[in-house]
């Protein structure tokens, strides 16, 4: 019953988390070429992404009600363990990028060659 809940809850706190990545990379890096674009530029994107990032925040925070058709026991108790896995999993790629080392980075060579291609590799 919990472990449900855990799953849904890190599933959305890794979907914010990419909302939140798009915004910043749009920022670090605004002249790397995507395959997609939204319009307006930097206001689009902030409309966009901030109503994505909206929903998937209240469906974390739905993620902590407790079930009332499945026994859980305690909802104290599953609340404290879907908290702690959102801890845990949030906290994980955090402390992972805190800590990283310069010689966990790939070398970069040229792209490999695939099926698919960005719209800026086809020009």
């Amino acid at each position: 019953m919990a472990t449900t809940s855990r799953r849904h809850v890190t599933v959305f706190a890794l979907a914010m988390m990419t909302v939140a990545a798009a915004i910043r990379l749009r920022h670090a890096q605004p002249d790397l070429p995507r395959s997609y674009g939204v319009p307006d530029g930097d206001v689009g994107m902030w409309i966009v992404a901030g109503i994505g990032f909206i929903a998937v925040a209240f469906t974390f925070v739905v993620g902590f009600i407790p079930p009332i058709q499945l026994p859980v026991g305690s909802p104290v108790l599953c609340v404290a363990l879907v908290a702690a896995g959102a801890v845990i999993f949030v906290g994980a790629p955090l402390l992972i990028n805190t800590f990283k080392q310069p010689s966990w980075a790939p070398s970069l060579g040229p792209p490999a060659k695939t099926k698919f291609h960005s719209a800026a590799q086809r020009k």
